[in-house]
Parts: structure tokens; sequence; C-alpha cells
């Protein structure tokens, strides 16, 4: 039985390009995973600073040693619990604040003062875009949603399933049900928040500034400990399936010798690079978790989906669409981005590399009728 995605993917290792299938994937997985960590760290960094008076950068350190610490310490079946847990506490959250910032505010006056937020297009369904540049405004809209079958965290806890076909459908209900809260609850503060808070500097602060300025400081605590939930669930996910990459997908003697050990200090190296992105990177948490989010995506969604459908490709088509869907990303964010198409960015780093990848492996024939 396959243990990670790669290993789901690349099946026996005598297959032609197998090897190569997990290199591949696994360099991917820890260089993609650095980023995302960074961007939790970074987000543990505008929590803390929010909150206590310390700079963002000692914050963000302080949040990646938690994180650091209590999955060295846990490991996948702790990993699992805890998550469970901050998933709870999340979802109330999720209900709680945007209720009390939509009091605060007045329904009323949340809709009056947005229909007067001085931003072309605010209101509209397209962006304020027209003709090609709205279609693809929404297709690559929904193109986000179509990376979650290739993110290898979120993988691996359908695969540590129990094999009845319940626990998956009960599974598949909780997790519908936990985005529909968590989404409809964020949007919602965002709205408040803009309106209450309009000289905030830093939109990403927004849930902090409102749960510190609206609400008592123990409830504002709990609040506070939520995001860290929301950033620690996530993290460390990361961190586990990004050692197993190196430790149990690439293997070499040593880690085959002592892998629990070697599984910790990849945990710690990469969480130190992590750090490193934090500190001399300039972007947004949603630039950095949107691009590392939408090139797993490309990368992993379409090959395992090919998988699970039985069609089983090649070695050599799963290489060439991780290969493919991964570049038609970095394009589409270093070059697409930065030229006349910018409006339709979107179309192009999240549906486009998705839908490339799916042509290679899903207009293949089965390996064994090559």
């Amino acid at each position: 039985r396959a243990l990670t995605v790669t290993e789901l993917l690349a099946g026996d290792r005598s297959r032609p390009f197998a090897k190569a299938v997990v290199v591949f994937a696994s360099l991917l997985v820890v260089l993609l995973f650095t980023v995302y960590v960074a961007s939790q760290f970074q987000g543990a960094g505008k929590a803390f600073a929010e909150s206590f008076a310390i700079t963002e950068t000692k914050a963000a350190m302080v949040g990646a040693a938690i994180v650091l610490v209590y999955t060295l310490l846990g490991g996948f079946w702790a990993v699992s619990l805890t998550d469970t847990l901050q998933g709870t506490m999340m979802a109330i959250t999720a209900l709680v604040l945007p209720i009390v910032a939509l009091v605060a505010v007045g329904p009323g006056e949340l809709i009056a003062q947005l229909e007067a937020v001085p931003q072309e297009g605010y209101w509209s369904l397209f962006g304020g875009r027209g003709g090609a540049a709205a279609l693809g405004f929404v297709v690559g809209i929904f193109g986000i949603g179509l990376a979650y079958p290739g993110q290898p965290h979120v993988v691996n806890r359908f695969m540590a399933l129990d094999e009845k076909e319940q626990a998956l459908v009960q599974a598949r209900r909780i997790a519908m049900t936990w985005a529909i809260v968590i989404y409809a609850g964020m949007i919602v503060l965002g709205w408040c928040g803009r309106v209450l808070f309009a000289d905030l500097v830093d939109s990403e602060r927004v849930l902090i500034s409102v749960a510190n300025r609206l609400l008592h400081p123990v409830l504002a605590g709990v609040m506070v400990a939520a995001v860290l939930s929301a950033i620690m669930s996530t993290a460390d996910s990361q961190l586990l399936v990004a050692a197993s990459a190196v430790v149990h997908d690439i293997g070499f003697k040593a880690a085959a010798a002592r892998p629990l050990l070697w599984s910790r200090l990849v945990i710690t190296a990469i969480s130190g690079l992590a750090v490193g992105v934090v500190f001399w990177g300039s972007h947004s948490i949603f630039d950095q978790v949107l691009f590392a989010f939408s090139a797993a995506g490309a990368a992993f969604g379409p090959p395992l989906l090919a998988v699970c459908f039985g069609r089983r490709p090649t070695c050599l088509r799963i290489l060439s669409a991780m290969v493919v869907g991964t570049a038609a990303v970095l394009v589409a964010r270093f070059v697409v981005a930065s030229s006349d198409w910018r409006s339709q960015t979107m179309l192009f780093e999240y549906t486009l590399p998705t839908a490339l990848s799916a042509l290679i492996v899903f207009t293949s024939r089965r390996e064994s009728e090559v």
C-alpha cells in the first residue's frame, strides 16, 4: 500500500521513469511546501505582532518555534487529532466573529458603506471586466477549486481513512460543511472590517483587529488562538509530508537506519528555510499561498485523479503532466502577470495549468495497452 502521494503516483519502482517521478515529485513537494509553510509562519507573526508588543520578525520566529516543537513531538497521529480540535475552533470563530462584527456595523450600514467603496467594479460579479476578460476572470476563479485534489497534505488525510465507504462519505460531509462555514464567515468578516477599520494598513490583520477591538480580552485571546490553530493545522501537515518526501520517497541508507531522527532533521531544516523566506520574501501571505496551492494542484491533481479513476497512465505521462503543470504556473506568475494579459492572470495561473496537465494524463491509454 502507498504511504505517500508520490508513492501512489509512481507505483511499482520498476516501471520506466518511476524513479524520475519520485525524485521530481519529492523535490517539488519540498520546494512548494517551504513557501507554503513560510506563509503560515508569516501569518503567525502578524497574529502575535498585532496582539503583543513585539516586532513581526520576532513574532514570526516565535510562531515558527511553536509549530516546529509541537510537530516534532507529535507526528501524524497527534497532528490528525489536534487538527480536529483546531478545525473546530476555527469553525466557531468563523461563526462568532462575523456576527459580532455585523452587529457592530449594522446590516443596513454595511450595505450602504460597501456601495460607496471607491473601487471600480467592487460590486461587479466580473470585477469590472467585460468580454473575454470577464470570462477569463470567472473561469480562473473556478479554477482555484481545481487545485484541491492536488494538495498532498490534504490527500494524505483521505489515504489514512478507514477502508469503509461510510468513512469517506462522512469525511466529505464534514469537509464541505466546514468549508462553507469558514469561507462564508470570512467573507462577511472582511466586508465588516473594511467598514469598521478603513484605516487598517495591513488588510491581512483584519481578523485580529476585529477580535481585539470588539471583544473582551479573554474572548479576543480565544479568537487569536483560532488563527494560530489555522496556521498550525496547515503547517504541521505540510512539514510531515515534506519530511516523508525526503526520508520515505527519495530515501537513503542513513535515513533507512534511523527514519525518525532523519524525519525530525528534515522538518527542522525546512522550518529554517521557511523562516528565511519570511525574512527575505516580499509577497503577501495570500499571494504566497495561492502560488504554492496552484502549483501543487496543477502538478499533482490531474495525475492523482487519473490514478483514482483507474486509468494508471505511464510514469512518463505522469512526469510530463507534473512538469507542464508546474511550468505553466511559473510562466503565469512571472510572465503573464506582468504583461498586458494581467486582467486574465487567474485564468492562466489557476485553470490553464491544471487543464494542460489533465490533457496529458487523461488522453493517454492505460499502461497495459502501451
